[in-house]
């Protein structure tokens, strides 16, 4: 998330998405370090809490292919028979491991 630092963090409005269905997640610690790992992203914005709020960050930053992976993992849940053709995904804002999401 790159930010003027003079600014403040203000998250922006949910998107009203027509969904049929959803599952609530948190990303926890872990997770985010494992997916830094996996991804060989060591920007400390996924995993080292002290440094995100020394940031004015409200917690770690959720990486945008985690929350593909698991919008894809929501669709085979939910419909074990279909095939998914294609992905496409827009992110419109940050999704921090304080937040409820999906």
């Amino acid at each position: 998330v790159y930010r003027d630092k003079t600014m403040g963090f203000s998250p922006k409005e949910p998107v009203n998405l027509d969904y049929s269905f959803s599952r609530n997640f948190k990303a926890d610690p872990v997770l985010l370090f494992r997916t830094s790992a996996l991804t060989f992203n060591s920007h400390r914005i996924h995993y080292d809490l002290a440094y995100c709020r020394e940031n004015g960050f409200p917690g770690l930053l959720v990486h945008g292919p985690l929350l593909s992976i698991l919008l894809q993992e929501l669709v085979k849940e939910q419909k074990p028979n279909a095939m998914l053709k294609s992905f496409k995904q827009k992110n419109v804002g940050p999704v921090f491991d304080v937040d409820t999401f999906i």
